[in-house]
């Protein structure tokens, strides 16, 4: 099993596990500025994406989707985030963020910032 070195925490900052369900196979979330991808997995027969995070952190959008094994990938750049198995020991999905996610020019102007970042 492979583990991710976190470096030290500040107190307040990145404090908390939030869950994210999958409602369908391209989803885009609003997470906390900087949110680290932890896993995924199955939860009531839905995919759910946990990320640490710090709740206090500016949104910005994070799109993720869900290819099954031997299904053909979107032509956008996409970065693994990780496989897991979907029914049984049958259908095995795979998650990947994209690297580029569309947002507002005033979003930009207004925050700074351009959130096309991903962690996984």
């Amino acid at each position: 099993m492979a583990y991710t070195k976190i470096t030290k925490i500040e107190k307040g900052d990145w404090n908390k596990v939030h869950k994210y369900t999958m409602e369908k196979e391209d989803e885009t979330f609003e997470l906390p500025d900087g949110s680290m991808f932890l896993d995924a997995m199955m939860q009531n027969g839905k995919v759910v994406i946990y990320f640490l995070v710090n709740p206090t952190a500016v949104l910005s959008k994070r799109r993720f989707i869900l290819v099954g094994t031997g299904k053909d990938m979107p032509e956008e750049e996409l970065h693994y985030c990780t496989t897991l198995k979907l029914v049984g020991d049958g259908l095995i999905g795979h998650v990947w963020e994209y690297a580029r996610v569309e947002q507002s020019k005033a979003y930009v102007v207004a925050t700074g910032r351009n959130n096309s970042r991903h962690d996984c």
